[in-house]
This record gives C-alpha cells, structure tokens and sequence, in this order.
C-alpha cells in the first residue's frame, strides 16, 4: 500500500513540473547568411580532414618504401603493424605480444614468409599509386605491374603454399590496418588476380589505340604468367590436386585464351590475320569441349555486313 509521506511527494512533484512555464518549440528554415557561415565551416572541416588524410596517406607511402627494400627491413615492419595493430589497438599486454612473437619464430617465420610479405608491399604500393593515379599514368602503371609478377612468379624463394599468402587483399593487411587505408581504388587488391589485371588495366588501352603487335605480346605475356602461376601452385603440398589444375588449364583454359585473343584482334580490325589464326586454331584443338562455340564465333565473323 502506498504511504502518506510518498503520496504527499508525489504529490509535490506533479506541482512542480505544472508550474514550470511552457516553451514554445521554435522551427526556423536557415537563412542564406546562416548557410554560408556552415558552409565556409564545412569547407574548413573538409580541408582539415584531406590534409589530414594527405599527410598519412604519405606517411604510410614513406613507412611502406622503406620497409620494401629488403627481407629483413619487411619482416621488422610486419612485426610493428602486428603489434600496433593486434595488440595496442585491442588493449592487449605487451606480454601478449612477446608470447605471439615466440610462436611467430618458431612456427611461421621463414626466407619465403618475409619474401611475400616484401611483394606484399609492393603491390600495396602499386595499389595506392593506382588509386591516385593522374590520366595517362596507364602505360607506367601497367610495366610496373608486368614486372611486379614477373618477380614474383620467378621469385625462386617462394614455395608453393606462399602463393596461397599472395592472394589476400593487400589493403587488408597488418601494413594497411596499421595506417588506416582503405581499399577504395579500382586497382586488383591481390597480384594473383591476373585476369583482372590484364583484362581491365593493360589490355582496354591497347585495344583502344588499335596497337595488334602490343596486344598481342600483352596476352602472349599473361598466358605465359598463368602457365607459371599454375605451376608453382602445382608444387603446395596437395601436388595431385594441383597438378591437376596445371593440366586442365593446358588443355582447357590456355585454347580458350588463344581463341579470345584471335576474336579480340579480329575487332580490332586485323581480320584477315585473326581469321587465318582462328582456322588453324580450329584445326588444332579439335575435339575441345568449346569447338562448337568456337564453330559458331567463326561463322559469326565470317558472315557479310549489311553495309558490306
């Protein structure tokens, strides 16, 4: 049952609040004066945020360069982005991290593991190269990815399941995390990604300058790439399934490139060229699993425009 003494302040309180004054709840639309002071605010905002972004975006760029320049220097940095990263940033013990480090040492740290992560940052520098890019930088843009994989294919301290490693997101490494970046660019986020690299990055601006030779020799050189990517993976431990893989693309998948590449020259304007290939290509895979497409591509091709 409720008491007197708690009615009574109840009571008191209903007063209170009943004779506090009543206040009229103002809506106003800004005024231009008022948009242009928030506006000029903002703008300061803005240019404060950018500059801010500009200045660790360069520092990430300097920390990433030094840090590509050797093994070791790679290595020493992975520890500190781990760090940061792993443990300062979620409160963890500076006993947590030496712990981790122990069992880094003795179960994962190798001469391959510090060598992906040194290709690692290379192409994460690449992917930020790319991402602020100014028009017709293409050309550089695209040697520089050709001999980024060419080191890494060719790269004889690596080991089969390393490259497995060399597949992650860059711009989710320990190294980006620790720096803030984001992978907002529309580069290839991993160097394994080769059919992006070639199809949407080095071949479009051939194909628009109608450049046949260097067409070719771009696709000549991803299809050699591809060759060797399967077959250093066909060296991870699981060689049967891998080698596998290795044969499947020799019979099934390098045909179909030559054969793409032939359509691409075609529309290029090197018709007759690209027809003779085509033919001998038919000839020379018979019995493909495509050569009925491949059948009806050529008859497409060969059939007379209206304007013909």
């Amino acid at each position: 049952m409720t008491s007197f003494n708690t009615l009574s302040k109840l009571t008191a309180i209903s007063c209170f609040f009943l004779a506090l004054p009543k206040v009229e709840a103002e809506v106003s639309a800004l005024s231009e004066g008022d948009r242009q002071a928030l506006m000029e605010r903002l703008k300061e905002l803005q240019e404060g945020a950018g500059g801010r972004a500009e200045k660790r975006a360069g520092s990430a760029l300097a920390a990433f360069r030094a840090a590509a320049g050797s093994d070791d220097k790679a290595h020493e940095f992975y520890l500190s982005c781990v760090e940061k990263v792993r443990f300062q940033d979620e409160k963890k013990s500076a006993q947590d991290f030496r712990d981790w480090k122990r069992r880094h040492k003795d179960r994962e740290d190798s001469d391959g593991f510090r060598r992906v992560l040194r290709h690692q940052l290379n192409w994460l520098l690449l992917t930020i190269d790319a991402a602020n890019a100014k028009e017709g930088s293409e050309s550089e843009l695209s040697t520089r990815a050709v001999t980024a994989l060419d080191a890494i294919l060719g790269d004889p301290v690596l080991e089969g399941p390393q490259f497995g490693a060399l597949e992650q997101d860059v711009t989710k490494t320990v190294f980006a995390l620790a720096y803030g970046l984001r992978g907002e660019g529309k580069w290839p986020v991993s160097p394994m990604k080769l059919e992006d690299v070639y199809k949407k990055h080095i071949l479009p601006p051939l194909a628009e300058k109608k450049d046949v030779a260097a067409y070719r020799n771009a696709w000549g050189k991803w299809m050699s790439q591809e060759a060797k990517l399967q077959e250093v993976r066909a060296a991870a431990p699981d060689k049967g399934e891998r080698s596998a893989a290795y044969e499947r693309f020799l019979v099934e998948k390098r045909p179909q490139m030559l054969w793409d590449l032939e359509k691409a020259i075609f529309e290029m304007g090197d018709q007759k060229g690209a027809a003779l290939a085509m033919l001998s290509h038919l000839e020379a895979h018979a019995g493909h699993e495509n050569e009925i497409q491949w059948t009806k591509d050529f008859a497409a091709y060969l059939e007379p425009k209206p304007s013909e």
